[in-house]
């Protein structure tokens, strides 16, 4: 038997200009490319390859150049890929953003050791602005009302007292007596101001019974026995004659 002679011509192997060559399938009837360039695979190089998505800054009537996706691994689920066609990645429950690479509102502290990517702000209701539980996503500070401080906002700050939900400033402040105080500083949950000798009173401006503030022109001063405190009218208490 002679063989027939067949004309032979070259096919194209609707590679899409990716691969110089294919092998042709009898059971899906075509040619199946082989080695495709440009991070694409497929039988035809018609997508990208795992981890790599089209990218979206070339001509949207010829977007077929594949590049690397961008996920960051600390908030991407472990062993995920990124969507072939925008590049979005598979966030951890507490994160956003298209490369999850910020935890969400009201979380903070992205780190690959937690399964969920961030924690969860534990800011100080009464404490914190608007009794709100957002805090900055680095740190976790939370935001304090205007008299209030530390991370979660749930202290007074110096010079004021009684951390209160109804006060818009977050605590009082001490006011102590200037001159009859000690310092500006009072407790921070009664708001007691520490007095000098012989003054009473939460902010320091009453005196003890027995003893008063004289004014100026009933001020009799011994000046041997003068000191810094004794001379001050802001800080004397006398004893009635």
């Amino acid at each position: 038997m002679k063989n027939k002679l067949v004309d032979c011509f070259p096919i194209d192997c609707g590679c899409n200009d990716r691969a110089a060559s294919c092998i042709y399938n009898d059971t899906k009837g075509y040619g199946v490319c082989q080695d495709c360039t440009e991070n694409t695979a497929g039988d035809k190089c018609e997508r990208c390859n795992n981890n790599f998505f089209r990218n979206p800054f070339t001509d949207p009537a010829n977007n077929d150049t594949c590049v690397g996706c961008m996920c960051n691994d600390n908030g991407t689920v472990l062993g995920s890929v990124c969507n072939e066609t925008d590049g979005s990645c598979a966030c951890k429950a507490n994160i956003q953003n298209l490369l999850c690479d910020e935890c969400k509102d009201t979380f903070y502290n992205l780190t690959s050791l937690n399964p969920a990517g961030c924690q969860s702000c534990d800011c100080d209701p009464i404490g914190s602005l608007g009794s709100t539980n957002f805090c900055n996503k680095e740190t976790g500070q939370c935001i304090c009302k205007t008299n209030v401080e530390g991370n979660r906002c749930d202290m007074c700050m110096t010079g004021s007292y009684n951390l209160d939900t109804n006060n818009p400033d977050g605590c009082t402040l001490c006011s102590c007596s200037d001159g009859a105080s000690l310092s500006g500083q009072c407790d921070a949950v009664t708001g007691t101001c520490t007095c000098r000798q012989n003054i009473a009173g939460r902010a320091c401006n009453q005196t003890i019974p027995g003893f008063y503030v004289p004014k100026l022109d009933q001020l009799t001063l011994e000046a041997e026995l003068a000191s810094a405190d004794r001379v001050s009218l802001q800080s004397v208490c006398l004893i009635p004659e």
